[in-house]
């Protein structure tokens, strides 16, 4: 075993002689989750590793034949204006060519390979439902000891504090001891890297918004976890070494960044699914951290008996309506409901079409289209010409009904013209999300009011059912904490998006039907994974544009930034938002 000094001096010789060769030295294949090399040393490891000619080409390639399947293909060259969303203007076959261009030919690393491909290709493009993840032997995460979470400064602006250790139980050996580490809990940071710790972290926040295209959610999404913890395998960029802290008693600490890596550099072409993968990701959670519970939650509020709580993590359990219902205290006579749907990132979209339904009545259909494409033409006709009792995703028998009545049932595949980012393409007419994938509720239950309260990052599943749940009822509305200081509009919902393709239900439904032809994507030749929004969500039939690029901002916004791992800020925050009922805003229209 070298020591520390050693290791480096021997990583850095090994990049000198060999290059990018595909030779990993011993030291980096024997990195295990128990060790927590500085992220320096791991950066280092992940660059010896090797991509060749082939590999880069194919990769390559199939994203570009599968981003003929991707809904928002036209739109994202130039998205509709929908001030505060940042404007995206992306052509992908371009930035494809030009990353063809910087690489194929060239000794690059694999690592670097994959960084250019999601900074440059899928980041611009902000929605969390759109991306490439790197293979799987890269998995692991660079972190910081900390997590932050803000405080106004009385003055239109933000306090940014650290609010807790990210965890007790890992400990580095070139970081300060936990208990000196905890010493700065509680502490203001004025200067990151030397620059006004709002400056840093709402730069890298926009230029890293992979989650959302609303500038304030991206600031919390970065300021509550991603801008001190940031997974390998995903697009977030780690330029420095260090992390320098200024505090507002002029004291400075300085912490290298750790990793912590549970993949094998070894293994860089395994087989796998994309599903499978992202389960094991968020399985692990790499180094343990203080998280937020994945059970609901629901209690009646502390100082006010007739408000009741409701703390939904994401839509992933099953029956949740079912689960508010039976933890609900019998005894008590709840008015007003708080929906805390802080940092949920969606699940499965019939439970948030249950719960809307038990909170107050059916809700209207979820409306959804397609970009027609040379694939999923093929797909369409097989699927229609298999059998009668065909009920794949890609056949009109998946989908109640088609929304029109004025074309025939086995015709809901149009085609109709849209002129989406200067393009006339193809799409399909409007379908509804089918009856018999969701059977509601057995019983339903009723509020005077309701406030549904997100910090901006409530995705997926949970942005279909804060957006038809507050925009139908007039009794709902939205409350948003947090975001940029000094905006006074916020998306309460984020990457609605629509129905997900991933790139293995695409293979296996082009295996299925036996799809053979020059426009299929090929299967990677690495463990690679990827996956776009196929079909996109309307909110109703007369929206000119999809729900994802159009701005739904919240009826209230609080100027608080309380981390959700935090739980002892929950009750301030219950009690600030608790208040929100009694504003006179309630008895006037929505600003929507």
């Amino acid at each position: 075993h070298h020591t520390m000094k050693q290791f480096v001096l021997f990583l850095v010789l090994s990049s000198l002689i060999l290059g990018i060769q595909g030779q990993i030295p011993s030291e980096c294949l024997n990195l295990n989750s128990k060790s927590f090399p500085p992220a320096s040393l791991l950066l280092k490891c992940f660059n010896t590793v090797g991509i060749s000619e082939e590999n880069k080409g194919d990769i390559l390639e199939t994203m570009g034949k599968f981003f003929k399947m991707y809904s928002y293909q036209d739109i994202v060259k130039d998205s509709p204006s929908s001030p505060p969303l940042m404007k995206i203007q992306i052509d992908l076959e371009g930035a494809i060519k030009q990353v063809r261009d910087r690489n194929l030919g060239k000794k690059v690393s694999a690592w670097s390979f994959y960084e250019d491909i999601q900074q440059n290709v899928f980041l611009p493009l902000m929605d969390a439902h759109t991306m490439l993840v790197k293979p799987s032997c890269f998995n692991g995460v660079f972190f910081q000891p900390f997590k932050l979470e803000g405080h106004s400064d009385g003055n239109s602006g933000i306090r940014v504090q650290i609010s807790s250790l990210s965890s007790r139980k890992v400990s580095p050996s070139y970081w300060p001891s936990p208990d000196a580490l905890a010493r700065y809990v509680g502490k203001t940071i004025t200067k990151i890297g030397g620059r006004p710790v709002f400056d840093a972290i709402s730069e890298y926040s926009r230029t890293h918004s992979w989650t959302s295209k609303d500038p304030s959610v991206s600031f919390n999404d970065h300021l509550f976890v991603h801008y001190l913890w940031r997974p390998t395998r995903f697009p977030y960029n780690l330029k420095e070494s260090n992390m320098t802290y200024t505090f507002s008693d002029g004291s400075t600490l300085n912490v290298p960044w750790a990793g912590n890596f549970t993949g094998d550099l070894s293994k860089c072409n395994p087989n796998g699914t994309f599903e499978a993968q992202l389960f094991n990701f968020e399985k692990e959670r790499l180094v343990p951290m203080a998280t937020p519970s994945d059970s609901v939650a629901v209690f009646p509020l502390y100082n006010d008996p007739s408000t009741l709580v409701a703390k939904i993590p994401n839509f992933h359990d099953r029956h949740i309506w079912r689960l508010i219902r039976d933890r609900t205290p019998s005894n008590g006579r709840f008015t007003k409901l708080i929906v805390d749907l802080r940092q949920n990132g969606g699940g499965i979209v019939c439970e948030g079409l249950h719960l809307i339904e038990y909170l107050t009545s059916p809700p209207p259909p979820i409306l959804y289209d397609l970009r027609r494409s040379q694939n999923s033409d093929a797909l369409v006709d097989a699927a229609l010409k298999a059998n009668a009792n065909n009920v794949s995703f890609w056949g009109p028998r998946f989908w109640s009904k088609p929304y029109s009545t004025e074309f025939p049932y086995r015709d809901w595949y149009g085609p109709r013209k849209l002129n989406r980012g200067g393009v006339v393409g193809d799409y399909s007419n409007l379908v509804e999300f089918g009856d018999r994938q969701c059977k509601g509720p057995s019983t339903t239950t009723k509020f005077d009011k309701i406030l549904l309260l997100t910090d901006g990052h409530c995705g997926s599943t949970c942005a279909v059912f804060s957006n038809l749940l507050s925009t139908v009822h007039n009794h709902v509305r939205t409350v948003t904490v947090g975001g940029l200081p000094n905006r006074k509009d916020m998306s309460f919902s984020t990457f609605a998006g629509g129905i997900v393709l991933t790139d293995q239900a695409l293979f296996a439904a082009n295996d299925r039907f036996k799809i053979q032809a020059p426009f299929v994507p090929k299967k990677w030749p690495t463990d690679v994974s990827m996956r776009v929004p196929h079909m996109e969500l309307y909110l109703n039939d007369k929206a000119q544009y999809p729900v994802e690029f159009v701005f739904l901002g919240s009826d209230f916004k609080l100027d608080v930034w309380p981390s959700v791992y935090n739980q002892s800020s929950f009750r301030p925050l219950y009690n600030q938002v608790n208040q929100l009922f009694d504003r006179k805003e309630w008895t006037q229209g929505k600003k929507r």
